[in-house]
C-alpha cells in the first residue's frame, strides 16, 4: 500500500476524520503514517477522529506516532478522538496506560458526538 492510501479522509459535523486504511502499524509503515498525520494536524486548528477500526497491530513506533499526534492536535487548540480500538491494539493501550490519556470511543458517530458534547468533569474534581 502506498503513502497516497494509506489515510482516508472525510468531513463529518466539523470533524475531520482519518481513516486507517492499513492494519499494522510498524517500525516501516508507523513512519509514514507520523508524515502524514502530523501534517494534517499541523495545517490548522481541528477536531481530529482517528479511525482505526481497520487496525490489528501496533508496534511502540505506532503508539509513538499516537502520542506525538495528540501533543500537535493539541498544540494548535483541537482534540483528538480515537474509533474504533479492538483487540490487540486495546491490549497495547490497556498495558502502558494510554487509554486513561486517549480519549476511546466504540465507534467514528461516538467519537464525534463526544467532541460535540464532552462529558462533564467529576464534580469531585470541580471541588478541588
Amino acid at each position: 500500500m502506498t503513502n497516497e492510501n494509506m489515510l482516508s479522509f472525510q468531513r463529518m459535523d466539523e470533524v475531520t476524520v482519518a481513516r486507517l486504511e492499513y492494519s499494522e502499524v510498524t517500525a516501516e509503515t508507523g513512519e509514514l503514517l507520523h508524515n502524514r498525520l502530523l501534517a494534517l494536524a499541523e495545517s490548522e486548528k481541528r477536531d481530529l477522529v482517528l479511525d482505526l477500526s481497520n487496525l490489528r497491530f501496533v508496534c511502540s513506533v505506532g503508539l509513538g506516532v499516537l502520542v506525538v499526534l495528540l501533543k500537535k492536535v493539541k498544540e494548535h487548540g483541537g482534540r483528538l478522538a480515537l474509533a474504533g480500538v479492538t483487540g490487540h491494539c486495546l491490549s497495547v493501550l490497556k498495558v502502558t496506560g494510554l487509554t486513561k490519556v486517549f480519549d476511546l470511543h466504540p465507534t467514528v458517530e461516538a467519537a464525534i458526538q463526544a467532541l460535540h458534547f464532552p462529558a462533564p468533569k467529576a464534580r469531585a474534581e470541580a471541588h478541588a
